[in-house]
């Protein structure tokens, strides 16, 4: 199995075993996508302590999914390099080693599920006030008071017709 970290469109970093997907047998057959085996996000942090030092971890990309090998579409890869060698045999040891038991989040686990009584949008039949956490709370400022002048852009040259 080929291993390869693959940048994707949304800024992803994913290690994962990869097979080319083609659209057919034969010559004329192009790559289509990819099949990622066993595909896990990587993050990369300084270590607090020793600046030299750098902390790797390894997370499945979509943890809730039983399947390990994952289709994606070839225009969704940015760029896919070979792993330094340290992170290859990271992910080899403990990812494509590990039993599908170790790596799944099945009934074995426990899932909370959302109290249905909690309101996250605002309800105009509701008086409570939508809730929202504090992580992902946005302030923006409301435009100043005033009168707004549009003009035409005069740098601006016009097509012919």
């Amino acid at each position: 199995m080929t291993i390869r970290l693959i940048v994707t469109r949304e800024g992803e970093q994913i290690i994962a075993g990869i097979k080319e997907w083609m659209s057919g047998p034969g010559p004329e057959a192009k790559v289509i996508g990819y099949i990622l085996t066993r595909p896990c996000l990587v993050d990369l942090a300084m270590d607090d302590d020793n600046d030299d030092n750098f902390r790797v971890r390894m997370a499945p990309w979509i943890p809730l999914a039983k399947d390990l090998n994952v289709p994606i579409p070839a225009d969704y890869v940015v760029t896919m390099l070979t792993p330094i060698s340290k992170v290859s045999d990271l992910y080899d040891r403990d990812i494509v080693n590990a039993s599908e038991e170790d790596l799944s989040l099945d009934e074995s686990h426990t899932f909370v599920e959302d109290d249905p009584e909690d309101t996250y949008i605002d309800d105009p039949s509701d008086n409570e006030p939508e809730m929202i956490s504090t992580e992902e709370e946005y302030i923006i400022d409301p435009p100043p008071e005033g009168e707004y002048i549009t003009e035409a852009a005069s740098d601006v040259l016009e097509a012919d017709e």
